[in-house]
């Protein structure tokens, strides 16, 4: 048999499959020191990066709580599609709140697994509830080792507005502060509203809480720094590529977006911002030649713009007459350039 042959390569990775289980059950077995943690470490990354998706799911059932697991492992666990991320993102305690912050970045599927774990903390919290989404903040109000902080009161009464179970959920938390009660008094239901004015005698009526608010908006500046962190954890991973840019787009996370196109381009985040306010156009078409976009994913990126109101719409004709140009006029290095020149305020010539 070669190499080639579909016998010799099932062969090799069902040796792979049995050694990277044979692995993980050394390391699960008994309690390891971080030394022989770390020593044990590269072996198992390279195994769970060679295995296929059934393998790793039974790797991360077995390690998401193990209290000794290698960090670089459950990290890889944790970044992966949600049926191998979700047993280590709800149970695992090597992640830090760093991995946690950017695991919440990935999408709506791991941010519901993280709000089911044993801990959450104020800013993974936070972090959470900004997306607004309903099956995550149900299950954050419904988990009673969540922090709820006050700054993300008005993304739960968001949610909670046409949501009764919700309602019930928070006004049943032991730990609801006044504040919390306060914003979430401005769209209960009659019966959440007698509950919440027993419990807190002094809550003024019909009143959304200013300091709720503001500390809401002081959260939402928190968001870029989130994507900034979710963005250089892929780089450094060496798993940043044009799908994460093009799933950030579709779904109008324009701070993802930034930061992605950013490090794909090579140019500052804050010139490529600056680019898109002087010239949405020619810093779509610059930016899409610079990272090697096809023509309908530079698209998908400007309509994205489009919908933030960051660009104007554009006839068909017109849009794809700025990509030829660009095409035809730089090589992907000169579209670097002239990017970085166009967002620095100087003549992309």
């Amino acid at each position: 048999m070669t190499a080639r042959d579909p016998g010799a390569r099932q062969a090799g990775d069902d040796r792979r499959s049995r050694l990277a289980m044979a692995v993980t059950e050394l390391c699960t077995t008994r309690r390891l020191s971080e030394t022989a943690s770390r020593e044990i470490e590269p072996t198992l990354l390279e195994l769970v990066r060679a295995v296929d998706r059934r393998v790793r799911v039974a790797m991360a059932e077995r390690l998401a709580d193990c209290e000794w697991a290698p960090p670089a492992v459950i990290q890889e666990l944790a970044f992966d599609a949600i049926e191998c991320a979700r047993p280590v993102l709800e149970r695992s305690v090597r992640l830090t709140i760093d991995d946690l912050l950017a695991a919440a970045e990935i999408g709506p599927d791991h941010r519901l697994a993280l709000a089911g774990r044993g801990e959450t903390p104020p800013r993974l919290t936070l972090a959470l509830a900004r997306h607004l989404e309903p099956p995550v903040i149900r299950r954050l109000a419904a988990n009673p080792g969540a922090v709820l902080p006050d700054a993300a009161a008005l993304d739960f009464a968001s949610v909670a507005r046409d949501d009764a179970e919700l309602q019930a959920l928070l006004a049943e938390r032991p730990d609801l502060s006044e504040r919390f009660a306060s914003a979430l008094q401005a769209v209960a239901a009659d019966a959440i509203r007698q509950r919440l004015a027993e419990r807190f005698p002094d809550l003024p009526a019909d009143r959304l809480d200013a300091a709720a608010e503001a500390a809401a908006e002081a959260d939402t500046r928190n968001g870029d720094a989130a994507a900034a962190a979710l963005i250089a954890k892929l780089h450094a991973r060496g798993q940043l590529d044009t799908v994460h840019l093009l799933r950030a787009a579709r779904a109008d996370r324009h701070d993802v977006l930034d930061h992605a196109i950013s490090r794909l381009a090579g140019v500052d985040v804050e010139d490529w911002r600056t680019a898109v306010s002087r010239s949405g156009l020619r810093a779509c078409a610059l930016a899409g030649r610079a990272i090697g976009l096809a023509d309908d994913e530079v698209e998908a990126v400007h309509e994205s713009l489009r919908r933030a109101g960051h660009v104007h719409a554009l006839e068909p004709a017109r849009f794809r007459q700025a990509l030829d140009e660009m095409q035809r006029l730089y090589s992907c290095e000169d579209a670097r350039r002239a990017l970085r020149r166009l967002g620095a305020a100087a003549s992309i010539h």
